[in-house]
This record gives structure tokens, sequence and C-alpha cells, in this order.
């Protein structure tokens, strides 16, 4: 959204079918910052590496968005992202 930043606080991420592929979260910029890449063969069940940016959040490039990215078909997981997005700009009127 124009004139917002988005916080990303955690990311939590329960893989149900496992493959060697990755998962990639970056923002939507048009060229793209990443900000978590899990392990391939991640293995069934909570992602063992700590996605947690804290109370204040990691900020997205201003007027982007969070995508997540599949370096392969097969990898399936539950995904929770806790996160806010805050005026951070001056808006005309």
């Amino acid at each position: 959204k124009a004139n917002h930043t988005t916080y990303i606080q955690a990311i939590i991420v329960n893989v149900t079918t496992d493959n060697a592929a990755t998962l990639t979260f970056q923002d939507t910029a048009g060229t793209p910052v990443v900000i978590h890449r899990t392990p391939a063969s991640p293995g069934l069940g909570p992602i063992d590496t700590s996605i947690d940016f804290g109370p204040v959040g990691l900020p997205l490039t201003e007027g982007q968005g969070l995508t997540m990215v599949t370096s392969a078909a097969g990898l399936a997981a539950q995904v929770v992202v806790q996160a806010y997005r805050r005026l951070t700009a001056v808006i005309a009127a």
C-alpha cells in the first residue's frame, strides 16, 4: 500500500510435505529484498530456525508487500505471518 511500510514480526512455518526445496520470503519490490530463506529438505513439522524479528519487526520496502517463492514444486507447509502496516510517508491532500 502506497505511503505505508509493512513490518514482519515473525514467520511460522510448519512443513506438511517435505521435498528438496526452499521457501524464500521477500518483498514485492522490482528487485526483491530477501528477508528469509528456509533450508532445503527441512523435514516434517516446524522449521527449527527461528524466524522472529521481535515486536518492532523487520520493515519491508515502503509501499511493498510480502511474497513467498518456492524453489521447486512438492514442498507444502502451513505458513503464518505476524505483521503490521503503518503510515510512513506524508499523504498529499
